[in-house]
């Protein structure tokens, strides 16, 4: 069937160069952009402000989230630019220089393509914080207001560009941190671009800042601060946190993966049914059964009305940054739910409980650690011999649980003015969109499983996302944010997946069936 039109979008804002509104889209999602608002209030710099009260509580490894969330936002960006037949996103070097693309967001400053930060004092801000960020990675070490220095981290290194009130040091205390704000001085200094409208441009503001083009080009910069530092460490022991497990392969691919579609499962809908049972039933644990699979994933774009959580203790000005008018009759991307079966063998004589880890990643960009997209993560009591794994896709512990009601979706906690349960990856954007092609687009789907006795992943806290908004007191997961992609995998990527018994891969196509919108 030939792909049919979604409804034609909401004509809120103006790119330039037109080739750059191909993806207008995908930055002006109303649901990730309230994920990206409700992250920043979630987590909070927190810094000390002569007059005011003291600071919001900042989190454990909140460096390490700041920077993991957002590469995880430049890796599904730079997805879709691939397959909306762009370029990747290039980084922002040049502080205080032109600015080729142009965004004009209705209610806010517009900034002409070519336009270059009129701040010049924050584009010196920026420069120095750049040059220290960037001695603080040669070097593996930060300096700290104190004159001491404390050695770099995933975590310290996030707290530096984002400038957290504060990061714990190796002794268990907390060590101050000098006040550079990189990342939210950029941020500042990109808005003043923006003509002068009494509001300011939309950078200046976590409500829409994801909407302008440059957000991505400013956050490639930061993300490359973090992977240069990855790369020091050198590549990963991919054994040393594996569980004792075994996938078949066929070569690059392993037949122990298998994906179905909600709707070809009969009951699925059905609160509480047993998908696990089901699986064995109909696909069995050999592979001796001839059930319904899938090769193919479907997305579509759809008109909705959406709602989106207000902030507890908002401002009239601030609730005036998402006018009601924005929610209605919005064009975006939706997809099919799926179910994963995994079929692995446990070698252990007993039983054991191991950390399932699901990523995927377009197949030419395979090789690119920094591509590969975080789809779910969860912990999983394996029985001795072959055991069958099910997991709906609206379990995720990518996506915001709360409100789904779709098959699989399980009721979660809510406490009314609950922020953290607001804050989470949309689920209506869990995949890629996929080529609006008969053939859809290629990726990589990737299941590693790890010791849970090293790992000491736990459920979800909230009912917001646990990988991308952690969880209230300590991150539920030992593994470096991204495992095993936070640093080189030896060799070759896929080589290395084929090799370690405990992973496995298999292709999948993910198609749209709707033609993509324009704006």
């Amino acid at each position: 069937m030939s792909p049919q039109p979604p409804a034609t979008p909401l004509n809120i804002s103006v790119t330039t160069p037109s080739e750059e509104a191909r993806l207008d889209w995908y930055r002006e999602d109303p649901l990730a952009n309230d994920h990206h608002h409700h992250w920043h209030v979630v987590y909070p710099r927190g810094l000390p402000v002569e007059g005011f009260p003291p600071p919001r509580r900042t989190q454990p490894r909140q460096g390490e989230l700041f920077l993991y969330m957002h590469q995880q936002m430049l890796a599904r960006y730079d997805t879709e630019r691939r397959i909306a037949g762009l370029g990747p996103c290039e980084p922002l070097t040049d502080y205080g220089g032109p600015i080729p693309e142009g965004y004009e967001l209705q209610g806010y400053g517009p900034r002409p393509s070519g336009s270059a930060p009129t701040n010049l004092q924050r584009v010196a801000a920026v420069e120095a914080g750049g040059a220290e960020a960037a001695a603080a990675v040669a070097s593996g070490a930060i300096g700290l207001t104190d004159g001491g220095s404390a050695p770099l981290d995933p975590n310290v290194l996030g707290c530096e560009l984002e400038s957290s009130a504060w990061f714990p040091t190796p002794g268990g205390g907390r060590a101050p941190l000098r006040y550079r704000n990189f990342h939210g001085v950029g941020h500042g200094m990109i808005a003043s671009a923006s003509e002068d409208t009494g509001f300011g441009g939309p950078m200046a503001y976590v409500e829409t800042a994801i909407r302008d083009p440059v957000f991505y080009r400013w956050h490639r910069h930061i993300d490359d601060f973090s992977a240069e530092y990855q790369d020091s460490l050198g590549p990963h022991d991919l054994g040393q946190f594996a569980a004792d497990v075994a996938f078949r392969k066929d070569g690059f691919d392993s037949p122990d993966i298998a994906l179905c579609l909600a709707e070809q499962i009969e009951g699925a809908e059905t609160p509480g049914f047993d998908f696990a049972a089901w699986g064995r039933d109909e696909l069995g644990l050999d592979l001796e059964l001839d059930g319904p699979t899938t090769n193919e994933l479907l997305t579509e774009f759809v008109r909705s009305d959406l709602a989106l959580a207000r902030i507890p203790g908002a401002t009239a000005e601030e609730e005036e940054l998402i006018p009601d008018e924005w929610l209605r009759g919005v064009v975006h991307l939706a997809h099919k739910p799926f179910v994963y079966f995994i079929r692995v063998e446990s070698k252990a004589p007993q039983p054991q409980d191991v950390t399932v880890r699901i990523f995927l990643v377009h197949h030419a960009d395979a090789e690119d650690r920094r591509m590969w997209i975080e789809l779910d993560k969860f912990k999983q009591t394996l029985e001795p011999g072959r055991n069958l794994i099910a997991r709906p896709d609206a379990r995720s512990s990518v996506v915001k649980r709360k409100g789904l009601q779709v098959p699989g979706a399980e009721p979660t906690p809510s406490t009314p003015g609950d922020v953290w349960c607001d804050c989470g990856w949309p689920y209506t954007l869990l995949l890629p969109s996929g080529e609006s092609t008969p053939e859809g687009t290629q990726f990589k789907l990737m299941v590693a499983v790890t010791d849970w006795n090293e790992d000491h992943l736990g459920e979800p806290e909230t009912c917001g996302s646990m990988s991308f908004c952690g969880a209230r007191n300590e991150y539920p997961d030992a593994r470096p944010m991204g495992y095993p992609f936070d640093r080189p995998v030896p060799g070759y990527i896929r080589s290395a997946i084929r090799d370690q018994p405990s992973m496995a891969m298999r292709d999948v196509n993910v198609r749209c069936t709707t033609i993509r919108p324009t704006n």
